[in-house]
């Protein structure tokens, strides 16, 4: 499974109004099929615009992408331009259990 950082803008703000009640159901229905782990708005977007950031953990870019196209905003049209980066959580919550640096690191520390 890999992690995904996802950014969408929208420049169609009466669009993003119609389809905000159908995007947050999609959006829902990702969080209890474990896919989607986090979303929200970004609070410093330019003027007349609307962006958001999506991290999803999903098998690969294939899987990434059909989740993509299957949210009310894509397939309407109204994400006006979009990233996606794959993210390796290194530290906090989403970490891995035995990260190969965190292993170094101890086996490290840990030498006399």
């Amino acid at each position: 499974m890999k992690y995904y950082l996802v950014t969408f803008i929208h420049t169609d703000l009466e669009g993003w109004k119609k389809y905000v009640n159908a995007h947050i159901q999609y959006l829902e229905k990702l969080i209890s099929e474990q896919k989607l782990v986090v979303s929200g708005p970004l609070q410093d977007a330019e003027k007349g615009k609307k962006e958001a950031v999506l991290i999803f953990h999903v098998k690969n870019k294939q899987e990434l992408m059909t989740l993509l196209e299957n949210d009310p905003y894509w397939y309407e049209g109204l994400v006006a331009d979009y990233t996606i980066r794959e993210w390796n959580p290194m530290f906090g919550s989403l970490q891995k259990p035995k990260h190969k640096l965190l292993v170094k690191l101890s086996k490290l520390l840990n030498r006399k």
